[in-house]
């Protein structure tokens, strides 16, 4: 008789398991890199920019926008939508704004599907995240028509949350994984042709001198066979119910009508307040015994960053930002190089920048090792904060 109750116990273990292993892996990942120079704004090339006779930008704005453009840590390789480049006055329609998703989307998934041998319909679960800009149909009905995907897929659209928002896709894809050898797309981009800001407003001028055009696929498995990253931890934090908080980073009309995205003046300390409460969560749940121990006795109040992780990807916001977090977090420059990296080559690239940070980090020969951790870091509107482990396999 207790052989049978024995066996029965084990029989619901093995099924508990099962049923809430919600491991997830990813498979591959590619990041929006053009194979030509048609869509690079040079610093002087931006500089043109904001001075076309089509545009009603104040001297005051442009000398303002000019100081900002010289001094965020973007360089010369950064990337503008053919509506804004290519045309005068630019196209800051719905149509061109379609025409820029296209572009970014389109590459990056025809290079996923390339390099994995993963085909469009393989793919059982599709999210993409694009704060901005939501058309109906939805990006997801646009990949679906593009790619003929299977009718059975489930496919979710996430709008409005952010820089951060990579991250909370790949939560999701970790819920809706629960079948065994189910693969999941997750699609990090933002909209750069209808979000460009025409008005005079100083607090939204900052975006258009930050954010550029980007964008990242991520095919994610519950299965790890052929996996590179599988995931250790995710936490997220929201701080939205504070109105500071939650009026940092909105989007809104200035006093002519012109639509943009303010940006608050105190956008470095709420940032760094719901950075420190996501670590603080983060750090209870990977961090050695006696680390917490010697939290919780009050002996140290800053936790080593180092004990989570052996490579950092910081959401490179900008450099006031960048700057801030490797004094408050203790980065070595070589820790945040990688953040740095991506905001010189590709500017503020939103929810895909992340991405871009851990390909610079895999192109560096050897950097990368079995066994290692890489912590993803990003945060946005809302006010959020979203935060990643994952262990190299």
């Amino acid at each position: 008789m207790i052989y049978y109750f024995a066996i029965l116990f084990l029989l619901i273990l093995i099924y508990l398991y099962f049923r809430n292993n919600k491991n997830i892996y990813i498979l591959d990942f590619t990041v929006y890199e053009p194979s030509s120079s048609n869509n690079i704004v040079t610093i002087d090339r931006f500089k043109q920019l904001q001075r076309l006779p089509s545009l009603t930008f104040s001297n005051e704005s442009l000398e303002f926008m000019d100081k900002l453009i010289d001094r965020n840590g973007l360089g010369e390789t950064t990337l503008f939508p053919d509506s804004i480049l290519h045309h005068n006055p630019p196209q800051l329609n719905l149509q061109h704004a379609r025409q820029e998703a296209e572009q970014v989307i389109f590459s990056i998934l025809d290079d996923l599907f390339l390099r994995t041998g993963v085909g469009p319909m393989d793919i059982d679960v599709l999210i993409v995240n694009c704060s901005l800009f939501s058309p109906t149909p939805s990006l997801t009905s646009m990949i679906v028509n593009k790619y003929k995907m299977k009718e059975s897929i489930l496919t979710y659209n996430l709008s409005g949350m952010g820089c951060s928002a990579s991250l909370i896709s790949i939560h999701l894809a970790r819920e809706l994984l629960t079948n065994h050898n189910k693969i999941a797309l997750v699609v990090s981009t933002e909209n750069i042709t209808q979000n460009w800001y025409k008005g005079n407003d100083k607090s939204m001028l900052i975006s258009n001198t930050l954010f550029r055009m980007g964008g990242a696929a991520i095919l994610l498995s519950n299965h790890k066979q052929k996996a590179k990253y599988k995931l250790s931890n995710i936490v997220r934090t929201h701080c939205g119910s504070n109105d500071n908080s939650y009026q940092s980073v909105f989007q809104d009309t200035d006093k002519d009508g012109h639509v943009g995205v303010r940006l608050d003046k105190n956008i470095s300390s709420i940032a760094g307040l719901a950075i420190t409460k996501n670590i603080k969560t983060l750090a209870k749940l990977v961090l050695p015994y006696y680390e917490q121990l010697q939290y919780l006795l009050n002996k140290k109040k800053i936790f080593d960053i180092n004990t989570l992780a052996q490579h950092f990807c910081i959401h490179a916001g900008g450099k006031g930002i960048l700057d801030g977090l490797q004094l408050s977090l203790k980065l070595t420059n070589e820790q945040i190089r990688a953040s740095r990296e991506t905001l010189l080559h590709y500017g503020n690239v939103s929810s895909a920048s992340i991405w871009y940070e851990l390909k610079w980090l895999e192109r560096q020969h050897g950097r990368i090792h079995k066994k290692d951790k890489i912590f993803q870091l990003s945060f946005g509107s809302g006010f959020k904060c979203n935060s990643a482990i994952w262990q190299c396999i």
